[in-house]
């Protein structure tokens, strides 16, 4: 089996949070525990909040933070977000 690697995601506009400006966030693979508060079937229906919950989740960074990504980087994040769920063999659409 594979070794599901980090996902870079080089941020269009970077975010400047507490004392620090963001530039790009590394997403890490998923596990069970991240997905253990969605509804059972939900990965095939994911809401927006639920995908930049999950985002936030495997970038470690916190709700206030993932509400200042430009909609171009949010894109991006939910794209890498999509792309691990899609090469654990899960049904997105």
């Amino acid at each position: 089996m594979a070794e599901v690697k980090n996902k870079v995601v080089e941020l269009t506009e970077p975010i400047e949070f507490g004392s620090s400006v963001v530039g790009k966030l590394a997403l890490r693979p998923p596990r069970a525990k991240d997905l253990r508060y969605l509804a059972p079937g939900a990965l095939d229906k994911l809401t927006f909040g639920e995908i930049m919950d999950l985002a936030g989740r495997l970038a470690g960074q916190p709700p206030e933070f993932m509400d200042l990504l430009s909609v171009a980087d949010t894109a991006k994040v939910s794209s890498a977000v999509f792309d691990f769920l899609s090469d654990s063999g899960q049904k997105t659409s």
